[in-house]
C-alpha cells in the first residue's frame, strides 16, 4: 500500500451525531476521535478545530487535529503540531503528531526524528493519545533508530513492511485492516509488536475487553519494558479498559 496515503474505514462506533456548535469541549473531542478512528478525517479535523477554539491553551485538540488533517493539508498539520508543542513541550501527543505530519507525503526525516525521540520519552495523557503514540512508534521506530549519517547525508530504510503498513492502517482509521496486518506480523513471529498494535487498535474500535487483554498480557509478562512512554501508553489503555 502507499505509505500514509489511504483514507477510509469501517467502525460502527462512529455513529455519533455531530454536536451543536455550543456543545462542550469534551463532546467535540469525543466526536472527533470517533470520526478519526473511522477514517472520516475531514469531520474529525473540523471537530478538533472547534474543540481547540473552545480551549485554546490545550495542546490535545491541536495534536489530534494535526493527526486528522495531515493527509489533506500537511503544512497546516505541521503548524498545528508545532503550536501544540509550544503550548506544552511535555505533551507526548504533540511531538508524535509532529513526527507523523513530517513524514507524511514528502518526508523530512531529520526533523521527524527530533520530534519522535522527544515524544518517545514522554507519557501520553489518555488512551486516545496512547493510540497515537503506539501507531507512530510502530511506524517509525525501525527506520529512525537505524538512521545513520555519512558523507552523502542521512541514510535510512523506510520501505513498506508489514509492521509499518499495519500501523499506517491504524493511524488512517482503517482498523479492520490494521487488525489483519497485526495478525500477519504475529504469525511471522513479531509477537510483542503485534500485541502492542492490537491493544491500540482494539481501543480505537471501542473493544475495551480485547484492548485490556492485549495490554495486560504485555505488561504482566514484562514483554515491554522500554521506552518508558510505550510502557505508559499500554498501562493507560489497560487501566482505562477495566
Amino acid at each position: 500500500m502507499g505509505f500514509f496515503s489511504s483514507k477510509s474505514s469501517s467502525n460502527p462506533s462512529s455513529n455519533l451525531a455531530e454536536p451543536k456548535e455550543e456543545a462542550s469541549y469534551s463532546e467535540w473531542m469525543t466526536y472527533g476521535k470517533r470520526q478519526l478512528y473511522s477514517g472520516k478525517t475531514t469531520a474529525a479535523a473540523k471537530a478538533f478545530d472547534t474543540a481547540s477554539r473552545k480551549r485554546p491553551t490545550d495542546p490535545l485538540p491541536l495534536a489530534f487535529g494535526s493527526w486528522a488533517g495531515r493527509l489533506d493539508d500537511k503544512a497546516q498539520a505541521i503548524a498545528d503540531a508545532k503550536r501544540a508543542v509550544n503550548l506544552d513541550a511535555e505533551c507526548a501527543e504533540a511531538h508524535m503528531s509532529l513526527a507523523l505530519a513530517l513524514v507524511t507525503g514528502d518526508p523530512d526525516f531529520e526533523q521527524a526524528g527530533v520530534a519522535f525521540f522527544a515524544g518517545m520519552k514522554k507519557s501520553p495523557r489518555d488512551p486516545n493519545g496512547a493510540v497515537l503514540y503506539i501507531g507512530v512508534f510502530l511506524c517509525l521506530v525501525e527506520a529512525l533508530s537505524s538512521m545513520q549519517e555519512d558523507a552523502d547525508g542521512l541514510n535510512y530504510d523506510f520501505k513498506s513492511t508489514p509492521q509499518r503498513d499495519a500501523a499506517d492502517w491504524l493511524l488512517c482509521g482503517k482498523c479492520d485492516a490494521a487488525l489483519r496486518g497485526f495478525e500477519r506480523i504475529r504469525v511471522a513471529g513479531q509477537l510483542v509488536q503485534a500485541a502492542t498494535g492490537e491493544a491500540a487498535t482494539y481501543w480505537a474500535m471501542n473493544d475495551k475487553v480485547s484492548a485490556n487483554t492485549c495490554a495486560g498480557i504485555l505488561l504482566s509478562s514484562r514483554a515491554v519494558e522500554k521506552p518508558s512512554g510505550l510502557v505508559a501508553a499500554l498501562a493507560i489503555i489497560r487501566d482505562a479498559s477495566k
